[in-house]
């Protein structure tokens, strides 16, 4: 029996995300999955109560690490001003999980990388630069 969409306000998100020690990650995931297309809304109408028409949420980044690794994944629920990261395990088998949600915060990571230097580059680079 399907059950009745609702619309949850940012107080009802945290509660959800407090619930045990791993939130309730399957109203998550679940949302995640109708959102990125694994799932018809249908397919998830007897488990999950999230009004897909009237709340909107984003895929606010994802990130896997190869397979058998770390699945991160953030969702942006804009007029809640909440982000909701969740962390599991990817497979390229398919049976991929997201075992954890948490509230997220947002960051930046900044990194340097090098390669080796091309002829055009070492040309355009002042000769003293090349001696040091």
């Amino acid at each position: 029996m399907a059950l009745t969409k609702k619309y949850y306000p940012r107080e009802e998100l945290i509660k959800l995300l407090n619930q045990g020690s791993n939130g309730n990650i399957s109203f998550f995931f679940d949302i995640y999955r109708v959102i990125e297309g694994w799932y018809e809304e249908e397919d998830v109408e007897d488990s999950c109560d999230f009004d897909f028409e009237n709340q909107k949420v984003e895929i606010a980044y994802e990130q896997n690490f190869g397979d058998g690794n770390d699945w991160h994944v953030a969702l942006f629920f804009p007029k809640e001003n909440l982000n909701v990261f969740m962390s599991g395990w990817y497979s390229s088998q398919g049976d991929s999980e997201l075992t954890r949600a948490f509230i997220g915060v947002e960051y930046e990571f900044k990194e340097m990388r090098f390669k080796a230097a091309s002829k055009d580059e070492l040309r355009d680079m002042n000769i003293e630069e090349i001696i040091k």
